[in-house]
């Protein structure tokens, strides 16, 4: 039986999102860290609205690319939760 490699998945897909993270700073600076909860949580819902609608479209690249960005706003939410609403 073979066993899957979760290290190397991990780190493949870490390395999309830390690309797809620096991408976004260009435009949008680190604002996540000051923003209103409920912001984050909106964007997150807004992600994962342009996901089905890829997915509902055939796209599987754009389909690619927006799990990138659910992850990444989950990331962010996960981080700004954890420290009680702020990054410290």
């Amino acid at each position: 039986m073979n066993m899957i490699d979760y290290e190397r998945l991990v780190n493949e897909f870490s390395r999309l999102m830390l690309k797809r993270l620096l991408e976004k700073r260009r435009d949008y600076g680190d604002s996540w860290v000051n923003v209103p909860l409920m912001r984050l949580r909106g964007r997150l819902w807004s992600e994962v609205h342009e996901w089905l609608r890829a997915v509902w479209s055939g796209n599987e690249i754009q389909e690619l690319e927006e799990l990138v960005d659910i992850a990444n706003q989950c990331l962010l939410l996960y981080f700004r939760l954890l420290n009680g609403g702020r990054l410290k």
